[in-house]
């Protein structure tokens, strides 16, 4: 076996059979039976070996498995689609693992990635396979896709423009409104997306129309962003822009990531300052 096979994690059956000792055969043995992982080896559509993982995992007995055809403990949904990756991994055509569902004994489901490999055993052709438990890793990425979910509900919910944006001022999702109102893209710094490069400094502006990266720290000359990070702590304020008023939140929702929305308010800070003046001239 040269080292590129045993970088890939393939087992030839010559150099088992062949080339180790018995020492070696039952050192390998050893390593099969106690693998921390579930592995097994089948000939003819059965299981003829299975390690003590691969029990403890699905909860049937060895027995039980003996009996078994590689996809019978695959959830039926994905058989076919585990049966056809079988094929193009033994055929040479697949490297990359795939992934499944597994059902135990108890009826519990568990989501897995799986690979598998042409051995020969006991003189006869046979395949070696083996899988991993990654059902708390899919059930974080699932909450992760559930939240963005939730997120994108709560964005476009917002009858304003907004945004949710990275400490680097990235942004990483914004609605509709905010696309409509400031044709800002997602992955764009907020300080060119929204508001075109018009409020940081002039040293940050033209670094970054000539560099293409911006300078440590460049922000719009009113951002609390950081403030409201540091502090876990919303952030309010009004700003003139040009000739309009706009209130802007910085809300924190993880330590690197906030809320940021705008709503023009323009009219009613009109409206305020009517009032004012109608107030203070009022006889």
């Amino acid at each position: 076996m040269d080292y590129e096979e045993l970088k890939m994690g393939t087992l030839s059956g010559k150099f088992i059979s062949n080339l180790c000792s018995d020492e070696c055969r039952g050192l390998l043995g050893s390593i099969f039976l106690s693998a921390p992982i579930p592995m097994w080896i089948s000939q003819n559509g059965r299981f003829k070996m299975v390690n003590l993982n691969m029990i403890n995992t699905l909860g049937f007995t060895e027995e039980e498995l003996l009996n078994m055809h590689p996809l019978d403990p695959v959830y039926p949904e994905d058989r076919e689609g585990v049966r056809e990756a079988a094929l193009a991994m033994l055929r040479g055509e697949r490297v990359e693992p795939y992934v499944f569902r597994v059902v135990t004994k108890e009826e519990k489901i568990y989501w897995c990635i799986g690979i598998v490999t042409s051995i020969s055993f006991r003189g006869q052709k046979g395949i070696l396979g083996y899988f991993m438990n990654i059902t708390p890793q899919k059930r974080l990425e699932e909450e992760l896709m559930r939240e963005k979910r939730h997120l994108s509900l709560m964005l476009e919910g917002i009858p304003s423009g907004a945004f949710l944006i990275n400490r680097e001022r990235k942004i990483i999702q914004q609605n509709q409104t905010a696309e409509r109102l400031f044709s800002s893209k997602v992955g764009q710094y907020c300080w060119e997306g929204i508001h075109k490069l018009r409020f940081i400094s002039q040293k940050e502006k033209e670094y970054y129309l000539k560099t293409g990266s911006p300078l440590p720290g460049t922000k719009c000359h009113f951002c609390r962003a950081d403030e409201a990070l540091k502090e876990d702590k919303p952030k309010r304020d009004i700003i003139k822009l040009d000739n309009t008023f706009w209130e802007i939140w910085w809300v924190p929702l993880d330590r690197d990531l906030y809320l940021h929305y705008t709503m023009d308010v323009t009219y009613y800070k009109k409206l305020e300052e009517e009032l004012y003046q109608l107030s203070i001239t009022d006889p």
